[in-house]
Order: structure tokens, then sequence, then C-alpha cells
């Protein structure tokens, strides 16, 4: 499998957006709630992403020339942020992720980042994922019950 990580186009949220809905309305709505108050509050937060979708930090994850999913990443000095990593459901716990961030190690170093990656602890892989990120020289550095942020620092 050939993994491409390449910058967004300004079109691409269209793409991006029913990844993000149908993992943060999974979490907000769980299966048995109401589909109207669902329909809702996706209404409202769709606006909201379309608004807050940043390009420039977006990139698009493609395995041989086929989309896949989406990440985003803020940097500031020599910290970075991957704030949102989104794979397509019939793509996902391929290790797409994982390959990702392994690929990009040694960069960071080069850089001699800090590179900081939330763990949404109610995701269906958050031990998986953690479990990995710890494996990988990240540790836990912060936890408000609702994601827990693990940092590496590849500064010094």
């Amino acid at each position: 499998m050939m993994l491409n990580v390449r910058p967004a186009k300004g079109d691409e949220h269209a793409f991006a957006w029913p990844m993000y809905q149908s993992y943060i309305s999974d979490h907000i709505f769980p299966k048995h709630e109401f589909a109207a108050p669902k329909r809702a509050w996706l209404s409202d937060e769709e606006a909201k992403f379309q608004k807050t979708w940043q390009q420039q930090e977006s990139y698009i994850i493609e395995i041989d020339g086929t989309s896949v999913g989406w990440l985003s990443i803020s940097k500031l000095n020599n910290k970075l942020t991957i704030q949102n990593i989104f794979i397509d459901e019939a793509w996902q716990a391929k290790g797409i992720g994982d390959r990702i961030i392994r690929e990009m190690i040694p960069t960071w170093k080069t850089e001699k980042r800090v590179v900081e990656i939330p763990v949404h602890l109610g995701g269906p892989l958050a031990a998986e994922i953690e479990s990995t990120l710890r494996n990988l020289g990240f540790s836990p550095t912060g936890d408000d019950g609702l994601v827990r942020l693990m940092t590496a620092n590849w500064s010094r």
C-alpha cells in the first residue's frame, strides 16, 4: 500500500465533513437517541465545521491514490499538534494512523519538534492508540476526562 499525505485543497472540506460528523455524532448521540435532535445538531455542527475548516492546516491521507482520511496539524514555533486524524470507516483498524506517525517521527526529530497528539478517551480505539503512542515515545501530559494529551519532546 502506497501511503501519501498531502495538503488539502479548498473544496475538500466536503470530503472531510462526513468522517468528522460520523465520529463526533456517535459520541454526542449514542445509537439509541432520537433522530430529530441529532439532525438539528448536525446541521448546526456542519455550519461550524465549514467556518473552522483550516485548509492550510489540513492534509488528505491517500492509499494508492484513493482518499481514505484527513488530519489537521497546527504548528507554533517548534511545537506541532496533530489536532485530528479521521480515517474512513472502511479503512479503520488497518494501521494507517500508526504508519503516518511512524513515518513522521524521523522528520520531527530532525526538526527538533515537541509533538502533541490528543487522544479522545471515548473513542473505540483510545486504549490501542494510547498504547501505540507510548511505544513510539509519547507520554501522557494532560487529561481533562475527555481527552488525554500525549506528548513527545524531540526538541533536545
